[in-house]
């Protein structure tokens, strides 16, 4: 996954006032952390980072900017919260199936304002990112695609029909981490980025250490 922080300060250090409009967009389970819906829990492991949203992103997260002040389902949103906050026992399946497609909505509105999506592959496939974009996705870059099976990388490609795909990542680096043996020796531990490996355009360039002074 992209480290959004370090994408989001470049583009805007950049291109400035032409940077393009950027949004982060979580799963169900990191997003019902913030706003809960009653009668479902989440197992969230509190020392892994990946399964909060980044506060520092708050301004750029799907789930907040719908609930914005002048947003248009951004009320209805809010009062759902509220009765929900004040009611964990709440159990209306009507109630909570309307809010869930009202939900739906916002985030699909709301996706549309925007050039730049970070998200993860799985989320990639869900269908409020499928509908919003549909026929809208030029280009589709994965990161870290050395540690993506082939059914994770494949997945966000067909559902989103992207016209561009870049693979970015290390075929030496860890393989996908497959749990069931028998998965993995049948090849699902080896990775679309790695079977193209030969094929790919090698950087000879990197931004992360200090640059050797010529001194030395």
């Amino acid at each position: 996954m992209f480290d959004c922080l370090l994408i989001l300060g470049w583009m805007l250090k950049t291109f400035k006032e032409s940077a393009p409009k950027m949004v982060r967009m979580y799963g169900s389970s990191i997003e019902n952390t913030v706003y809960q819906i009653p009668g479902r829990e989440y197992a969230v492991r509190v020392s892994c980072k990946d399964n909060k949203a980044d506060k520092k992103l708050h301004s750029i997260s799907l789930h907040h900017l719908v609930r914005e002040e002048g947003k248009p389902f951004a009320e209805e949103l809010r009062n759902f919260d509220e009765m929900f906050k004040s009611n964990p026992e709440f159990s209306d399946v009507t109630e909570i199936n309307r809010y869930k497609k009202l939900l739906s909505k916002a985030c699909q509105e709301e996706l549309k304002n925007y050039d730049v999506i970070f998200c993860t592959t799985a989320v990639a496939t869900n269908p409020k990112f499928i509908k919003a974009t549909q026929g809208k996705v030029y280009q589709m870059i994965i990161d870290e695609a050395g540690m993506c099976t082939e059914p994770e990388t494949l997945a966000p490609i067909i559902s989103s029909k992207a016209e561009q795909v870049v693979l970015i990542g290390d075929h030496k680096q860890l393989q996908p981490v497959v749990l069931c043996s028998e998965a993995a020796s049948l090849g699902l531990e080896k990775s679309l980025f790695e079977r193209y490996a030969k094929q790919a355009v090698f950087l000879d360039c990197q931004y992360r250490m200090v640059r050797k002074s010529k001194e030395l």
